[in-house]
């Protein structure tokens, strides 16, 4: 399957491929058909078959394309928020970012509490003992 292309044609295609295998009777079990459809997936499906594979997930042929489907979804949702960033705008989002971190650490710096416990009776250095 190349990129960009629809899973649903490539799935179904590989099911017919493995249907006309079968009526040449060479007969593959069905982990091997799902395998072979896994396989044969771009690089960008690789998260669903670690997923499948880690999950010991049993599913049918219809499932398996559901779940690749919902992953096909997922992607083309994920690459049209990465588009969607304009090349200026991480800058921004970094001022701001640095401006909360200001602000959060001007708000947390100790008030006229401090100057009080100045004025408290002092011990003996630790290091010079004076």
């Amino acid at each position: 399957m190349t990129e960009g292309t629809s899973v649903t044609a490539h799935v179904l295609k590989m099911i017919d491929y493995t249907e006309k295998l079968g009526q040449l009777e060479f007969v593959m079990n069905h982990e091997l058909n799902v395998d072979l459809i896994l396989q044969s997936l771009p690089d960008a499906y690789l998260y669903v078959v670690l997923t499948y594979h880690m999950n010991k997930v049993e599913t049918t042929l219809p499932e398996l394309l559901n779940m690749l489907k919902d992953a096909e979804a997922n992607l083309k949702k994920d690459k049209g928020q990465v588009l969607r960033i304009a090349p200026n705008s991480s800058k921004a989002k970094i001022r701001k970012s640095k401006s909360k971190f200001k602000k959060r650490k001007q708000a947390t710096k100790p008030t006229s509490g401090v100057s009080k416990n100045k004025d408290k009776a002092k011990g003996k250095c630790f290091h010079c003992n004076k």
